[in-house]
């Protein structure tokens, strides 16, 4: 009865490739909508928080160590972030694989999504191997590397104006991108994402009411 895509592109391409006989529409991750719970970010030491997915085979995680490293050298503290449930099960050997372990190194594992939520939320910065980690960071004001380049990743960070902050986990030049001020993400650009999902949702009740 309706088609909406999390972005214009993938909405250009459904309507190309698909060509369904219902109009497709594009908002913003419908994640961008909710009310995120209050987070008091801590004065001093900032805070790069890594999330990492497992995936069955043998990825090299050895880029994600060096980004580790450099945070380290430029005066961050480390804060890694677990899943919940089964999927934080196969996180935790990412993360052993990923071997990174210290004083300066504190791990966020839970099944409340509101701690999760805050432990994001007090980051200044995330590298994240998932998109919804992006979009969380991205709708407290966070600058987030996504180290998935899929394109829906990709669609987000054009759209914020940061396509530089899209690269891959593996890719060598990732801990390039970890600065030690880095630039948070455009507030117009914040608002208009959150005014289009939440907009995209009124409009997907009143279709729901209306049979």
């Amino acid at each position: 009865r309706s088609i909406t895509a999390r972005d214009e592109e993938s909405a250009a391409w459904i309507r190309e490739h698909l060509r369904p006989r219902v109009p497709v529409d594009s908002a913003a991750d419908l994640v961008f909508a909710l009310d995120l719970p209050p987070v008091e970010r801590a004065s001093g030491q900032p805070i790069l928080g890594i999330n990492v997915r497992w995936r069955d085979g043998h990825d090299d995680y050895g880029a994600v160590r060096a980004l580790a490293a450099r945070g380290l050298e430029l005066g961050y503290r480390l804060r890694t972030i677990l899943s919940t449930a089964d999927v934080r099960k196969r996180d935790e050997r990412a993360f052993e694989a990923l071997a990174i372990d210290g004083p300066d190194v504190e791990r966020i594992a839970s099944d409340d999504l509101a701690t999760l939520t805050r432990a994001i939320g007090g980051c200044t910065m995330l590298a994240s191997h998932k998109f919804h980690g992006t979009v969380v960071a991205t709708a407290y004001g966070i600058p987030a590397i996504s180290m998935s380049t899929t394109d829906k990743n990709r669609n987000l960070l054009r759209r914020l104006g940061r396509p530089d902050l899209v690269c891959a986990f593996d890719d060598p030049s990732l801990p390039d991108r970890l600065v030690a001020a880095p630039a948070p993400p455009d507030p117009v650009v914040r608002a208009e994402l959150r005014r289009a999902a939440t907009e995209s949702l009124i409009a997907l009740r009143a279709r729901l009411l209306a049979g």
